[in-house]
């Protein structure tokens, strides 16, 4: 699977948090989709890394990520819901 665009932004960033959506902006779900995405690999990348942990509350941490951690399906979907809601953000800005 190719990087998307927020993917590769990923790279420059050093430290974000995950934002949460709430029911009074609409926009807000889409900057959260957004920031998942460009959290992507950092995700995954601790998921491995608790994976592979000895320690027995590490093991039991990276079980909860585990459960929590979108399938590619879930993930594909996020990113068509970002392309999807782009344009109205576009034109809500204008």
């Amino acid at each position: 699977m190719q990087e998307t665009d927020l993917e590769k932004k990923a790279e420059n960033l050093v430290c974000l948090d995950v934002l949460k959506a709430n029911n009074t902006q609409w926009n807000l779900t889409l900057y959260a989709f957004e920031r998942l995405i460009i959290l992507k690999a950092a995700i995954q990348m601790l998921k491995a890394l608790l994976m592979n942990n000895t320690s027995l509350y590490t093991c039991r941490e990276s079980e909860k990520l585990e459960a929590l951690y979108s399938t590619i399906y879930k993930w594909k979907v996020i990113e068509e819901l970002v392309e999807l809601l782009d344009p109205f953000e576009k034109q809500h800005v204008c």
